[in-house]
């Protein structure tokens, strides 16, 4: 949770959010910010990661397993702000 503050500063922007899918939020708000990282902190086993430059958390990348037929693929997501 100490990166929420960051997190909030470089999601924010509608470059970032342009460029991925529909869940993610813009405006990305405080309440945003909470849920994203209350879902994340709970992943056994971790499969996002914080991209951190300076201090400052400034993006995510994730590999997230598919189900069913998919189950031999990963999709691979990152964001920068």
């Amino acid at each position: 949770m100490s990166d929420l503050e960051n997190l909030v500063k470089y999601a924010n922007n509608p470059n970032v959010a342009q460029n991925l899918t529909d869940r993610f939020p813009h405006p990305y708000t405080d309440g945003d910010g909470e849920a994203f990282l209350k879902f994340v902190i709970m992943e056994n086993p971790i499969q996002t990661f914080a991209i951190e430059a300076a201090g400052e958390a400034i993006g995510a990348i994730g590999i997230h397993p598919q189900a069913d037929i998919y189950k031999k693929n990963a999709e691979l997501g990152y964001w920068l702000g």
